[in-house]
């Protein structure tokens, strides 16, 4: 069967010029133009890879597309073009207008499709997607991937639809949702979505064992954590960096250290196979010891980010985060004396928040002390207990879902009560993203370096430190030295290099190590870098009397070129004659690269 799989834009993207759309679709009443869309939200959702992985293995005829930034006169264009027996959509709470929006052209378009859609909000609102938009003929409810193809089996059979376990679908009686599929218990039977696609996103287990207020993972893996085995693993991720060539990639598990056993196999692997790559993951402070993190580093973790969320206990309760501020103290302390980057996310305006209890949480990031923390506004998703809760006391409304053009959902005046706490909120969302706290000093990168004597990036990070206290000789040693033995990431090195010349005055020197270091491969401090001097360089150089300002670091981050799937890259696909025609990416909400980070 010809299945398109698609991940739409968030709304009907106005092109360059062009006015926004007045029928209700547009961008949102607040949005401004230098706004941007980047980073995880516009990374393909895992689930579709997934998805087309296993139809890819299957035999169908399986095209998928990342639309998240482009503009809506190119998705006519595109979905025009690209005909299927069924198309199927991912949807988020922050793209559902644009997948509304997409399901309704597809039907006037290709009328005879059948139309199925997925993803988090989809299997919170199954029936009240069903009931607004009339083109749709199925939701997939949770995991997708038996459920996906029992649906493609009955489409090319001929075989009715409603009643597919897992489904919710439109019949004489209205929607109707069938009994719920149960989860995958052989997870090491799917295809890998790295054997199709090349991806720097690897996801290992499924599920979490919390059951977080804010959190829709029980919701939509059920509440048992399902592993895949460190083999498995282990042979996904020697693809990954032996024929791929990622030299750095991102495991996104909800908790990865989730399992002790397994996840200490998978980093004697990683060593005995000897993968060279950096990498970071996402777990709890409670998830995590000194035996774990040294096989970690050993094996090329370099940051761990925690979901802190709050310092204050009476929030974590009602969070049902399970953790302390203690713990989390600890669990940091433990991973600084191994030299790891450390990222704290918090949410800002949880239910009960006031002005002391966000005071906490600040006061408790200039304690502990992480690399880089994260502030993410309280947000209210279906099928979250949060969501629940707000809903029954009148705070949220699942019909504003359809009829508001919102980007994601707070609840409402849930803060008007508490004088001062709607300041820093707001406070907060003006400075929105990574904030940098605290860096290791020479002295305990060099402590660190004894224990990893062998490890190239902690020589890359005693250079750093080096170069952040401006000893600029020792700086470029241990950098080489890095670089020398065997650092995966060396453009990062060479960067340094640049900047420590440009510092000296040697221009050519740094103009050579810049060009050096983009031929290592993507790096947004080296992309960055590259602009000034052309910057410089158009403003006459040396002549200009102007410094060439660099800039050098190596936090952890995945910079990549946008390129379909995985990322909303450029689409060709023919014209009516046969002429291939390209449709980009709508530069008012994304750009060329992105940056994970």
């Amino acid at each position: 069967m010809r299945i398109v799989l698609m991940y739409p834009p968030p709304w009907k993207i106005p092109s360059s010029g062009e006015d926004p759309d007045q029928s209700g679709d547009g961008p949102p009443a607040d949005w401004k133009p230098h706004y941007r869309l980047s980073g995880d939200i516009v990374h393909i959702p895992y689930g579709l890879l997934s998805l087309a992985a296993q139809g890819m293995r299957a035999g169908h005829d399986v095209t998928v597309l990342n639309l998240y930034t482009f503009a809506w006169r190119d998705v006519c264009e595109i979905i025009r073009r690209l005909s299927a027996g069924l198309y199927g959509l991912s949807c988020f709470t922050s793209n559902r207008r644009g997948v509304l929006a997409t399901a309704r052209l597809i039907r006037e378009i290709h009328p005879e499709a059948h139309i199925a859609v997925g993803g988090p909000h989809a299997s919170a609102l199954p029936c009240e997607m069903l009931e607004h938009c009339a083109t749709i003929n199925t939701i997939i409810i949770g995991e997708g991937e038996e459920t996906f193809f029992e649906l493609v089996t009955r489409l090319e059979r001929g075989q009715p639809i409603p009643g597919i376990p897992g489904t919710a679908c439109r019949t004489a009686r209205g929607a109707e949702i069938a009994p719920p599929r149960s989860p995958l218990t052989q997870l090491d039977s799917r295809a890998p979505p790295g054997d199709y696609f090349n991806d720097y996103i690897v996801l290992t287990s499924r599920g979490c064992r919390c059951a977080c207020t804010f959190c829709a993972s029980s919701f939509i893996w059920g509440k048992k954590v399902r592993f895949h085995s460190a083999g498995y693993v282990l042979d996904m991720l020697e693809k990954m960096v032996n024929i791929q060539e990622h030299k750095a990639l991102a495991f996104k598990d909800d908790t990865f250290t989730g399992n002790r056993t397994r996840v200490l196999a998978i980093c004697e692997g990683i060593v005995r196979r000897r993968l060279n790559f950096l990498w970071s993951c996402d777990t709890r402070s409670d998830a995590l010891d000194e035996e774990v993190l040294y096989a970690m580093r050993t094996a090329g973790c370099q940051r761990i980010s925690l979901g802190v969320e709050s310092a204050a206990p009476e929030i974590l309760r009602r969070l049902n985060k399970r953790i302390t501020p203690d713990e989390v103290r600890a669990a940091t302390g433990m991973a600084k004396k191994f030299g790891f980057q450390i990222r704290y996310y918090l949410i800002a305006g949880s239910r009960g928040e006031t002005a002391e209890t966000l005071r906490a949480s600040i006061d408790f990031i200039h304690e502990a002390k992480p690399s880089q923390y994260i502030f993410n506004p309280f947000t209210l998703f279906p099928g979250t207990k949060e969501f629940t809760i707000a809903e029954r006391r009148g705070r949220a409304n699942r019909e504003l879902f359809f009829s508001g053009d919102f980007f994601e959902m707070t609840a409402l005046n849930e803060h008007a009560e508490h004088p001062g706490l709607r300041e820093m909120i707001d406070s907060l969302r003006s400075q929105p993203g990574i904030r940098h706290e605290w860096d290791y000093s020479v002295s305990e990168c060099q402590t660190i370096l004894e224990l990893f004597p062998e490890l190239p990036a902690v020589y890359m990070d005693l250079g750093g430190a080096f170069y952040r206290e401006e000893n600029l000789s020792e700086a470029a040693t241990y950098i080489q030295k890095a670089i020398s033995r065997g650092y995966p990431l060396p453009g990062l090195g060479y960067n340094y290099l640049a900047c420590i010349a440009a510092s000296r005055g040697d221009l050519t020197e740094a103009l050579t190590y810049l060009i050096q270091a983009r031929e290592c491969g993507l790096h947004q401090v080296v992309e960055t870098n590259l602009a000034s001097a052309r910057e410089w360089l158009q403003a006459g150089g040396p002549q200009s009397g102007a410094q060439l300002k660099l800039i050098a670091g190596h936090d952890f981050e995945i910079t990549c070129r946008m390129a379909q799937p995985v990322t909303p890259g450029p689409v060709t696909i023919p014209d009516p004659s046969g002429v291939p025609v390209v449709y980009t990416s709508c530069s008012s909400v994304g750009n060329g690269t992105i940056a994970d980070s």
